[in-house]
């Protein structure tokens, strides 16, 4: 599966995914594909940040950004790069009624969406 970089940052900065991932209470296949997900975004991370580190580090001096446009124009390119998550192959499918209380946020629920597919029950099932 491939994000962009944007999606890769806020997926390593969701606090309702190290819930998740610390959670003893989800159906041990979705468990399995999350722990999948986190070992995937943390090797996926380092080029990333490697790079993210680079690139401040090319366009600042003294703390300060030299040239605020061309930073921001660099950044927004290395942002909109993807990036491979090696074993993961698409959205983990998961559904609202297995997710214990008090583990996600609204907020959560919208960036996990890149890499979750939240499932509500019918009223039949």
């Amino acid at each position: 599966m491939k994000v962009k970089n944007y999606v890769l940052e806020s997926l390593l900065q969701c606090q309702g995914l190290r819930n998740l991932f610390e959670s003893a209470n989800l159906p041990i296949h979705v468990s399995f594909r999350i722990a999948k997900l986190v070992r995937a975004l943390e090797e996926a991370s380092t080029p990333y940040l490697q790079t993210k580190q680079k690139l401040i580090s090319r366009h600042s001096n003294n703390g300060k950004i030299d040239n605020p446009s061309k930073f921001q124009g660099e950044m927004e390119k290395l942002l909109n790069e993807e990036t491979e998550l090696v074993g993961v192959d698409g959205k983990i499918k998961l559904r609202i009624k297995d997710i214990p209380s008090n583990v996600l946020s609204p907020k959560d629920i919208l960036t996990l969406q890149e890499v979750f597919d939240f499932v509500e029950e019918d009223k039949d099932g």
